[in-house]
C-alpha cells in the first residue's frame, strides 16, 4: 500500500507544469500593480508624511502607471520585458534612496515593492531558462 501511495505522489509530481515566460511575465506584473498600489494607500495613512518626499510619492505613481501600462504590451522577447521591468526598477530604487524616512511604514513597504521588483525578474529569468 505504501508502494501504491508513492507511486500516485511521483506521478502526481511529474504532471506538475511550470508556467511559461509569458505567463510568469504577467504574473509580476499583476503583483507589482498590487504592491505598488499598496505603496501609495500607505502614503494616506502616514500622518508625519513630509512635503520634501513629494517626489517619492510621485514616483511610485509614475511607476504603478507603466506597470499599467505594461500588462497591454507585448513582449517577443524576455529582453523586451527585462527592458521594461528595469526602468521601473530603476525608478523605485531611485526613489528608496531618496526617501526620507527608511524606518517608517511607508520606508519600509517602499523597500519591500523594491524586492518584489528584484524577485519577480529573477522568476521571469528562471522560467525562461527552463525553456518552456
Amino acid at each position: 500500500m505504501a508502494l501504491t501511495h508513492f507511486s500516485q505522489a511521483h506521478r502526481a509530481a511529474n504532471a506538475f507544469t511550470w508556467p511559461s515566460a509569458s505567463q510568469m511575465m504577467a504574473i509580476a506584473i499583476l503583483r507589482a500593480e498590487q504592491q505598488l498600489e499598496s505603496l501609495i494607500d500607505a502614503r494616506g495613512a502616514d500622518r508625519k508624511w513630509r512635503d520634501r518626499d513629494a517626489d517619492v510619492e510621485m514616483t511610485a505613481e509614475l511607476c504603478l502607471a507603466h506597470i499599467r501600462r505594461m500588462k497591454h504590451m507585448d513582449f517577443g522577447q524576455a529582453c523586451d520585458f527585462d527592458a521594461e521591468w528595469l526602468r521601473t526598477r530603476a525608478a523605485l530604487a531611485l526613489a528608496t534612496r531618496a526617501f526620507s524616512r527608511p524606518r517608517s511604514c511607508y520606508g519600509k513597504r517602499l523597500a519591500c515593492a523594491l524586492h518584489l521588483f528584484d524577485e519577480g525578474a529573477r522568476s521571469v529569468e528562471f522560467v525562461g531558462g527552463l525553456g518552456v
